[in-house]
């Protein structure tokens, strides 16, 4: 789709859904920059590319800052089909990260709520994330910040806690199998897996 000519006829040809937008860098009335502008403020992502005569080295970066997929010259149109199929492209990577990032949110809130006590740790037993199910079973405070702690200081049972972080350490998996030992407050969790 060609940028029509004023804001109203471009936000007209924007409720057909166009693949790609293509813009006259110079038009009198009627600019890329107010295209792409406008296009901005719709909310839509739909790779814009700046087609112009002439244009300066600032003009282009401005363009490029203001989210224009690409420029072309005009006698250079031999890129045209190279520049719409890679907007197109880094379009399909955006739209999948985004769909990705969903899935991440929906994803960890399952293991938020799980009933299931979720604790990932980096190889030197510093916790990168619990789940609500393990302050309740360790009776750990919820107003207690325990990321970035280390696993063996929240638990009574340091000879069981060297035992799990040397298990992790082997990259062994113990999905499924209980996670040891003494909460803070002096009770049993659960058993010691057995380490294979």
């Amino acid at each position: 789709m060609g940028a029509r000519r004023n804001p109203e006829a471009f936000l007209e040809q924007l409720e057909f859904n166009p693949d790609i937008i293509l813009a006259d860098y110079t038009l009198p009335r009627f600019t890329a920059p107010d295209a792409l502008s406008l296009l901005q403020k719709t909310g839509r992502d739909i790779p814009f590319i700046v087609v112009t005569g002439s244009i300066s080295e600032e003009a282009a970066v401005f363009c490029m800052k203001q989210g224009a997929a690409d420029y072309l010259l005009k006698d250079r149109l031999s890129r045209l089909g190279e520049a719409v199929r890679h907007a197109l492209h880094t379009q399909n990577l955006r739209l999948a990260q985004r769909a990705a990032e969903r899935q991440l949110i929906v994803l960890g809130h399952a293991v938020d709520t799980s009933i299931n006590a979720v604790v990932m740790t980096d190889i030197g037993g510093v916790i990168t994330f619990i789940n609500r199910a393990v302050l309740d079973l360790w009776s750990l405070d919820p107003d207690l910040s325990v990321i970035g702690t280390r696993l063996r200081d929240l638990l009574r049972a340091p000879a069981e806690t060297e035992r799990l972080l040397a298990h992790l350490t082997l990259q062994r998996s113990i999905k499924g199998e209980p996670i040891p030992p003494r909460a803070r407050d002096g009770k049993w969790c659960c058993s010691m897996p057995q380490i294979r």
